[in-house]
């Protein structure tokens, strides 16, 4: 098609446009040159004739809107929604981008875009031909139906955002400033260099990624050409092997250019705090702790002799708060997590009649039945009775002690913490009845519930019991589980059903929680769609999304792909939790006088399925499409032969336990063999730092564990020859 380039189009964006509303401007501009071939001009007032205009900002930073804003309907928008409008202005064409916000404007920006045939996947997006420029009829207001939009970042584990510097982050933000995403969690833990610390003269001496773990990069390994110059893989914007000051200093700058980076793309930040898991420094201080009960042992929790009104566990909880704020500032939310193992939960009928004193909690649900109810879920819940005990005790004792904290501490008088906003995350289901007495109004409640979707939409009469609490709260939607790990999953059909729940019953939105990055488009289109129409469905966005990359002729291949992989997620999310777990024991671990799951096997087969259709489905492409199913081909090959290495290696251990050597080395050898072949196929589909890092990751944890034992093993073989 020829581009029609003689057009003159405008966009004026007003003389008090914010940042946001001129960078919204610039998009506009450059998806006009992209989709229509036309330059445009943005301005801050009409310079003449045009052939059409667009007027965009807000009420009170475009004049020209407020002008034509007869009704004063633009001025009363929610801060969240967004007016389109196609016109006539002086016998031309125009069209009103007028939002509640800069960053509603923005939204409103790439809804149009998104009108001309523009969709957003999480590393790019996909454009149609060229066409002839218009208009879309539309006469719209937009306001979302979720008005909270969180995406989870840093978190752990080498294979996520653990290792993401801001260039990175900045592509990923690009995108879901387009998806309307609304917030970012920047999820830390206390060994990580993000939050320095010190009380009485004693400071942080050591910081940690990746739970300790290292990752080196040899010339020998697997996708070698994806890691440049670098001899260990490592966090894009810190310093590998430097001391504490400086890591803990590059840090700082990482996380205030990340929070400026979502700021710029109208994004609030919420950062976790950790109160009870402290540096390993301040083990004195307490007196009393215990090492935390989490992968890698860098941590300290309070002992059991430790109460919640300990003066000096209330002093440092104060001094990691006041840090908090005074390093950044810039925080809109500050998250505080409930333990997944407390340690500390021996009081917590001394606390419970702490709070029941203040709140009359017993006249709204007893400690009694709250126990009962506990024991209930302990019959189904991972880890059993025991943890589910723990979780609900520990709860109650952190309850109190952070309203004594935030409430009454007097270490805590020089900062205003009433006007803060906060967020508690991981409250135990069974405490929702009473949890808003505790709560204050600036306080909002962020839940699990359990680990995989399947395993929530079990206990979705939980929703509701939080129907009439009076703060707001969302749901952590799971659409990747670590404790599944590494090997392809799709969630988006649970999500889905979790999310109608949720809205049901009050829910005000969604917190992603997930590892990989390419692989989960799907459900977080889909979670995007919902959060401004709630009738939107799985299907639809497929559908959608195949036609956008030009799939249409292979959809019902990739349908049943995303039906096969769904349903295999939903089984393992039962019977497959720590089977790909992120850590350096996740295949050998299975080197045991065991065999291998038969639930497992047959998930494989599915799996080698669903990849036979996509590599049918492949066949049929070129172009972006085959980018598009080329992908989910090199993950379920990928997962097909780390399943079957999976096979091998408990083979092999089942040999090796009997005595049988040569038989346990060629099973080994085997299992040697799939492990690389997992390793090329991940290799060939690299896109980000998450696949980077789990690159390095099979290298050394599977590849290289793996030839370890082997060398031993061939030993034990040779020394039985020789006798």
């Amino acid at each position: 098609m020829e581009r029609l380039i003689e057009l003159k189009i405008e966009i004026v964006t007003g003389e008090k446009a914010e940042e946001i509303e001129l960078y919204a401007a610039k998009q506009l501009g450059g998806y006009i040159s992209k989709l229509f071939g036309i330059i445009v001009s943005t301005v801050a007032s009409m310079t003449g004739p045009t052939d059409a205009v667009f007027i965009l900002g807000t009420s009170g930073s475009n004049a020209l809107l407020k002008k034509l804003d007869t009704g004063d309907s633009f001025s009363k928008l929610n801060e969240q929604a967004f007016v389109l409008r196609k016109m006539q202005l002086d016998g031309k064409q125009a069209f009103i981008i007028c939002g509640g916000s800069a960053r509603a404007v923005m939204w409103g920006v790439y809804e149009l875009v998104e009108k001309w045939g523009v969709r957003y996947l999480l590393h790019r997006d996909v454009l149609p031909e060229m066409q002839e420029f218009y208009l879309p009829d539309m006469d719209i207001i937009n306001e979302p139906v979720l008005p909270i939009r969180v995406w989870r970042v840093i978190n752990d584990f080498v294979n996520g955002f653990e290792g993401w510097g801001i260039h990175d982050y900045r592509v990923l933000f690009d995108q879901l400033a387009k998806l309307k995403f609304n917030r970012i969690l920047l999820y830390v833990w206390a060994w990580q260099p993000f939050l320095d610390l010190e009380i009485s003269g004693i400071k942080r001496k050591e910081a940690w990624l990746w739970y300790g773990y290292r990752y080196p990069i040899t010339d020998d390994m697997i996708g070698r050409e994806h890691f440049g110059n670098e001899k260990e893989f490592w966090h894009r914007d810190l310093p590998v092997n430097a001391p504490y000051e400086e890591f803990a200093a590059a840090g700082k700058k990482f996380m205030h250019d990340l929070m400026a980076l979502a700021h710029s793309r109208g994004m609030e930040c919420m950062m976790t705090v950790s109160l009870f898991e402290l540096p390993p420094e301040f083990s004195d201080f307490l007196g009393d702790v215990e090492k935390a009960d989490i992968l890698g042992k860098l941590t300290v929790v309070p002992g059991l002799t430790i109460r919640s009104d300990d003066k000096r566990l209330e002093e440092l909880a104060a001094c990691t708060i006041k840090a908090a704020y005074n390093t950044y500032p810039e925080v809109d939310y500050l998250v505080f997590h409930m333990p997944e193992l407390p340690q500390w939960y021996d009081a917590y009928e001394d606390d419970w009649k702490m709070l029941d004193r203040k709140y009359g909690l017993e006249e709204i649900y007893s400690l009694e039945n709250i126990l009962k109810d506990a024991q209930i879920r302990g019959e189904t819940f991972p880890g059993g009775l025991e943890r589910v005990m723990k979780e609900v005790k520990g709860n109650i004792v952190r309850l109190n002690y952070f309203d004594r904290l935030l409430n009454d501490s007097p270490f805590l008088k020089d900062i205003r913490i009433k006007n803060k906003k906060y967020v508690f995350n991981g409250i135990a289901e069974e405490l929702v009845p009473v949890i808003d007495r505790v709560l204050g109004k600036n306080c909002e409640l962020m839940l699990s519930i359990d680990y995989t979707p399947t395993r929530v939409l079990r206990r979705k009469h939980v929703f509701e019991k939080l129907k009439h609490i009076n703060i707001p709260w969302y749901i952590v939607q799971t659409l990747e589980d670590d404790n599944i790990g590494i090997i392809l999953q799709l969630t988006t059909g649970s999500v889905y059903e979790i999310m109608k729940e949720a809205q049901n019953n009050g829910c005000l939105g969604f917190v992603t929680r997930l590892w990989n990055v390419e692989g989960h488009n799907l459900p977080v289109s889909y979670l995007a769609k919902a959060s401004w129409r709630k009738s939107v469905t799985p299907g639809e966005i497929y559908c959608d999304q195949l036609k956008a990359v030009s799939c249409e002729n292979c959809m019902e291949e990739m349908l049943e792909v995303f039906r096969i992989v769904e349903e295999t997620t939903a089984g393992l999310e039962w019977h497959g939790l720590f089977i790909s777990f992120p850590v350096p024991c996740m295949l050998m671990d299975n080197w045991k006088d065991n065999p291998a799951l038969p639930e497992i096997l047959a998930d494989r087969e599915r799996y080698r399925v669903a990849l036979s259709l996509a590599k049918k489905a492949l066949k049929k492409l070129q172009g972006q499409g085959y980018d598009y199913v080329e992908y989910w081909v090199g993950r379920l090959e990928f997962t097909v032969n780390y399943l079957d290495a999976y096979e091998y290696v408990t083979l092999a251990g089942m040999a090796e336990h009997a005595g049988r050597y040569k038989e346990a080395l060629e099973f080994g050898e085997n299992a040697q063999k799939s492990g690389v072949k997992a390793a090329k196929a991940h290799a060939r589909i690299v896109h980000d730092q998450s696949d980077r890092g789990m690159l390095a990751h099979l290298n050394e944890n599977v590849i290289r564990a793996l030839w370890k034992k082997l060398e031993g093993l061939r030993m034990e073989v040779q020394n039985v020859e020789t006798k």
